[in-house]
């Protein structure tokens, strides 16, 4: 493989990443179990918060790699 080559994993990536929109539920990783809400969408970050009324839930930064669309599994 030529570095630098578009791999399919990339491809897969780009489309997570732009595919975040405000208001969406995520969750952090693949085995989350805390729901949150999209806030703000900003390059390869979003703006989430708690959709749970926690004493300690504040809004704060993560990775959109790191979100995982929210399922009722």
């Amino acid at each position: 493989m030529r570095h630098g080559a578009p791999t399919i994993y990339s491809h897969i990536r780009s489309s997570m990443l732009t595919s975040m929109q405000l208001g969406d539920l995520v969750r952090l990783g693949a085995n989350g179990v805390s729901q949150f809400r999209v806030l703000e969408v900003e390059d390869a970050h979003a703006l989430i918060e708690p959709t749970s009324d926690a004493p300690s839930g504040f809004p704060f930064r993560m990775r959109l790699i790191d979100l995982v669309t929210w399922t009722d599994d």
